[in-house]
Protein backbone atom coordinates (compact mmCIF):
# COMPACT_ATOMS: atom_id res chain seq x y z
CA UNK A 1 0.00 0.00 0.00
CA UNK A 2 2.78 2.46 0.90
CA UNK A 3 4.59 1.83 -2.39
CA UNK A 4 1.40 2.56 -4.36
CA UNK A 5 0.87 5.89 -2.57
CA UNK A 6 4.50 6.92 -3.05
CA UNK A 7 4.43 6.08 -6.77
CA UNK A 8 1.24 8.10 -7.31
CA UNK A 9 2.83 11.11 -5.55
CA UNK A 10 5.91 10.81 -7.74
CA UNK A 11 3.79 11.44 -10.87
CA UNK A 12 2.25 14.69 -9.56
CA UNK A 13 3.43 17.71 -11.56
CA UNK A 14 3.22 20.52 -9.02
CA UNK A 15 3.59 21.44 -5.37
CA UNK A 16 1.08 23.20 -3.14
CA UNK A 17 3.06 24.98 -0.43
CA UNK A 18 0.32 27.05 1.28
CA UNK A 19 -3.41 27.81 1.30
CA UNK A 20 -4.56 31.02 2.97
CA UNK A 21 -7.26 33.69 3.02
CA UNK A 22 -6.13 36.87 1.25
CA UNK A 23 -7.61 40.35 1.14
CA UNK A 24 -8.41 41.55 -2.40
CA UNK A 25 -9.36 45.22 -2.13
CA UNK A 26 -12.52 45.17 0.00
CA UNK A 27 -13.16 41.47 -0.63
CA UNK A 28 -11.40 38.26 0.34
CA UNK A 29 -10.18 35.29 -1.67
CA UNK A 30 -8.30 32.07 -1.14
CA UNK A 31 -4.70 31.94 -2.33
CA UNK A 32 -3.31 28.53 -3.28
CA UNK A 33 0.47 29.01 -3.42
CA UNK A 34 2.96 26.67 -4.97
CA UNK A 35 5.07 25.83 -7.98
CA UNK A 36 4.33 24.06 -11.24
CA UNK A 37 0.59 24.21 -10.62
CA UNK A 38 -1.43 23.54 -13.76
CA UNK A 39 -5.04 24.75 -13.91
CA UNK A 40 -6.97 22.49 -11.54
CA UNK A 41 -10.12 20.56 -12.29
CA UNK A 42 -13.01 22.13 -10.37
CA UNK A 43 -16.59 21.38 -9.38
CA UNK A 44 -19.32 22.48 -7.01
CA UNK A 45 -20.07 19.77 -4.46
CA UNK A 46 -22.56 20.12 -1.58
CA UNK A 47 -22.25 23.92 -1.51
CA UNK A 48 -18.45 23.98 -1.71
CA UNK A 49 -16.20 24.87 -4.63
CA UNK A 50 -13.68 22.01 -4.89
CA UNK A 51 -10.37 22.23 -6.75
CA UNK A 52 -8.30 19.17 -7.67
CA UNK A 53 -4.62 19.99 -8.29
CA UNK A 54 -2.28 17.40 -9.82
CA UNK A 55 0.27 18.14 -7.11
CA UNK A 56 1.97 17.17 -3.88
CA UNK A 57 0.99 18.99 -0.68
CA UNK A 58 4.10 20.19 1.15
CA UNK A 59 2.11 22.17 3.75
CA UNK A 60 0.33 20.48 6.65
CA UNK A 61 -3.27 19.50 5.69
CA UNK A 62 -5.66 21.80 7.51
CA UNK A 63 -9.14 23.26 7.86
CA UNK A 64 -9.28 27.01 8.24
CA UNK A 65 -12.30 29.17 9.04
CA UNK A 66 -11.45 32.71 7.98
CA UNK A 67 -15.04 33.97 8.49
CA UNK A 68 -13.98 37.00 6.45
CA UNK A 69 -15.41 38.23 3.18
CA UNK A 70 -18.08 35.56 3.00
CA UNK A 71 -15.72 32.59 3.17
CA UNK A 72 -16.88 30.17 5.84
CA UNK A 73 -14.40 27.30 5.63
CA UNK A 74 -11.46 26.03 3.59
CA UNK A 75 -10.12 22.48 3.81
CA UNK A 76 -7.12 21.12 1.96
CA UNK A 77 -5.32 17.77 1.92
CA UNK A 78 -3.52 15.21 -0.22
CA UNK A 79 -5.92 12.76 -1.86
CA UNK A 80 -3.97 10.18 -3.87
CA UNK A 81 -1.94 12.09 -6.46
CA UNK A 82 -4.11 15.22 -6.06
CA UNK A 83 -4.25 18.08 -3.62
CA UNK A 84 -7.92 18.85 -3.00
CA UNK A 85 -8.94 22.32 -1.83
CA UNK A 86 -12.57 22.71 -0.75
CA UNK A 87 -13.86 26.27 -0.27
CA UNK A 88 -17.28 26.91 1.24
CA UNK A 89 -18.54 30.47 0.64
CA UNK A 90 -21.37 31.90 2.76
CA UNK A 91 -23.00 33.35 -0.35
CA UNK A 92 -22.22 33.63 -4.01
CA UNK A 93 -22.07 30.81 -6.46
CA UNK A 94 -19.83 32.25 -9.14
CA UNK A 95 -16.23 31.30 -8.47
CA UNK A 96 -13.45 33.11 -10.27
CA UNK A 97 -10.17 31.21 -10.57
CA UNK A 98 -7.19 33.39 -11.49
CA UNK A 99 -3.55 32.48 -12.02
CA UNK A 100 -1.12 34.82 -10.25
CA UNK A 101 2.56 34.95 -9.34
CA UNK A 102 2.06 32.84 -6.20
CA UNK A 103 -0.14 30.16 -7.82
CA UNK A 104 -3.95 30.39 -8.06
CA UNK A 105 -6.45 32.76 -6.45
CA UNK A 106 -10.14 31.91 -5.94
CA UNK A 107 -12.70 34.66 -5.38
CA UNK A 108 -16.49 34.66 -5.42
CA UNK A 109 -19.10 36.90 -6.98
CA UNK A 110 -21.78 37.84 -4.50
CA UNK A 111 -24.09 39.27 -7.17
CA UNK A 112 -27.37 37.44 -7.46
CA UNK A 113 -28.01 35.62 -10.72
CA UNK A 114 -30.87 37.18 -12.72
CA UNK A 115 -34.21 35.45 -12.32
CA UNK A 116 -35.80 33.71 -15.28
CA UNK A 117 -38.19 36.68 -15.65
CA UNK A 118 -35.37 39.23 -16.00
CA UNK A 119 -32.76 37.17 -17.85
CA UNK A 120 -31.84 38.51 -21.27
CA UNK A 121 -31.21 35.95 -23.98
CA UNK A 122 -28.74 36.53 -26.80
CA UNK A 123 -29.85 33.48 -28.77
CA UNK A 124 -31.48 34.07 -32.14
Amino acid sequence: MTMLVLSSLATATGRVTAVAAKRIGVDWGIQIAGSGLAKPASQWKNGAFVLHFDAVLTAKPDIISPEEGGIVRVAFSQVGSNVDVSIRPATGNRALLTRNVAGWLVSFSHAKAPSAKTAISTEK
